[in-house]
């Protein structure tokens, strides 16, 4: 099945995921951009129900926003949470780095997502830096392996 590693550097509170995708960088990228694709991938099932895109300008400087909304059974209850951020850098099909803020807190961390061709699929490399504490460092690690499962099985029909 799924292939991932997984690291947490808590010295940092940096978050640093692995996932091999059965797809080309190209389209891992365009994946990680184009709003209906978005939509079908980030939010991991098991805790959001749907996510909603509502803004994604994705140029350098350019912002985004997603609606997650979260199911019933989730750790946090059901109800809306809304995720935003800016581009910082967009380098097609290598890397992709933006800022993440949950609307409802003040604290801002970064996300980076690598990509390099493996074994005639991608290796997808997420790093997620600046979370304010253990707990949600702990939490962004299960959201986001649920994302990059899901991110697999969108593009490449799974894991290799």
């Amino acid at each position: 099945m799924a292939e991932r590693s997984t690291a947490v550097e808590s010295a940092h509170l940096t978050l640093r995921l692995t996932q091999q995708v059965n797809a080309s960088p190209e389209r891992v990228f365009d994946a990680l951009l184009d709003p209906k694709s978005v939509g079908a991938w980030m939010g991991p099932r098991t805790m959001v129900e749907a996510c909603i895109p509502e803004a994604l300008d994705p140029h350098v400087g350019g912002v985004y926003r997603l609606r997650m909304r979260r199911r019933a059974d989730s750790p946090r209850g059901p109800g809306d949470q809304v995720v935003t951020g800016v581009y910082r850098e967009i380098d097609r099909p290598r890397r992709l780095v933006f800022t993440w803020q949950w609307e409802d807190e003040v604290h801002q961390s970064l996300v980076t997502f690598n990509l390099r061709p493996s074994g005639g699929g991608t290796e997808v490399t997420l790093v997620h830096e600046n979370l304010p504490t253990p707990e949600s460092r702990d939490g962004h690690n299960r959201g986001w392996a649920g994302c990059l499962r899901q991110l697999a099985e969108l593009v490449g029909g799974g894991a290799s």
